[in-house]
């Protein structure tokens, strides 16, 4: 037998006499798009293909077999035919809308390294951050923060690119990409948190970092009362290297907006109802945070510089300045009170 017949053979092995009125059914169902025809049948009708001619002969059985109504074949291929082409027509698109993959490519391509341009910003901004009030460093060049490095040419500077919400935009285009980052991460605040392991540790500080609100507005009284502790911070340490020249005070020349900054945190926890606030710090700008967070009288700080401890605890007798604590019972509000 030729393996021709052998494939015609495996293919109609179960199409039999015995059940070729249901198999004639099921075609039929399947030539008149029948949604009652079960899954399996239609597959494999739509498998069979060029071998509809074989269903046809083993349905319809020989020649000389008694007479009933048998399938004409061409009349249902040509059925079938018509079928598709009425499908293909409901399905085909005006030749003004038609689908240029070309063009989905290239959009997926910009989107990726629209991508790629601000995770780098992510990555390597804070080395491109303003942080040279003096302007005495020259300014660093990065190519990964440039658009040329991911294939952007200045010409399309103002192509819309989708992002699917990064950056809180659904579109963007690289104008307004860079405008983002470049005030987001190279301003006067350097930010460097993608090296955090855990990945909603990192989101939560992503998700603040680039909320367009960050920019904070201060009110005017709110800018004098940091003038003012700015002032009193740098007048502290002024103060004590002048008065106590050469005496260890490790001081915090450089970093008073830790000051404000301190009492900005405390005053935010006593509106979320934290009750105490216990603060644990290096060396540097001890005895400014107790003079100027925890409100330390200057009396006793000067006092220690000249080796007279307080009586009110043995425990500090001999100690250094700068490991004396102190404690602060804060009046955040009439009725609301912390201890720091």
């Amino acid at each position: 037998m030729s393996s021709s017949k052998n494939l015609d053979f495996e293919k109609t092995s179960f199409l039999n006499k015995s059940n070729s009125a249901f198999i004639e059914e099921m075609y039929l169902k399947f030539v008149n798009k029948d949604a009652d025809l079960p899954e399996s049948w239609a597959n494999y009708f739509e498998g069979i293909g060029e071998e509809l001619n074989v269903i046809a002969k083993e349905i319809n059985g020989p020649s000389w077999g008694p007479t009933k109504k048998k399938i004409d074949i061409d009349e249902l291929q040509k059925k079938i035919e018509e079928q598709d082409k009425n499908d293909f027509d409901n399905v085909k698109l005006d030749t003004s809308e038609k689908f240029n993959f070309q063009l989905l490519a290239d959009s997926n391509k910009d989107s990726i390294s629209a991508v790629a341009l601000i995770r780098a910003y992510r990555l390597r901004g804070h080395l491109l951050a303003d942080l040279d009030p003096l302007e005495m460093r020259e300014s660093e060049y990065l190519d990964e923060l440039h658009p040329d490095f991911y294939g952007f040419k200045k010409e399309n500077y103002d192509k819309k690119i989708f992002l699917n919400g990064v950056i809180n935009r659904k579109y963007a285009n690289i104008r307004e990409i860079l405008k983002f980052m470049k005030k987001t991460y190279c301003g006067k605040i350097g930010y460097e948190f993608m090296h955090i392991s855990n990945p909603d540790e990192r989101k939560w500080f992503r998700d603040r970092i680039e909320q367009d609100k960050n920019a904070l507005q201060f009110t005017k009284n709110g800018k004098e009362a940091i003038l003012n502790k700015l002032v009193q911070a740098e007048g502290f340490e002024k103060f004590l290297a002048t008065k106590y020249v050469g005496t260890k005070r490790f001081g915090l020349d450089g970093g008073e907006s830790l000051i404000p900054a301190l009492e900005q945190i405390i005053k935010i926890g006593g509106q979320n109802n934290i009750k105490e606030v216990k603060i644990g710090m290096s060396h540097r700008g001890r005895l400014n945070v107790l003079a100027n967070v925890l409100q330390k009288s200057y009396k006793k700080i000067f006092n220690e510089f000249a080796g007279e401890f307080s009586t009110d605890s043995e425990d500090s007798a001999g100690d250094v300045k700068y490991h004396l604590g102190a404690s602060l019972i804060e009046n955040l509000m009439e009725i609301q009170y912390m201890s720091v």
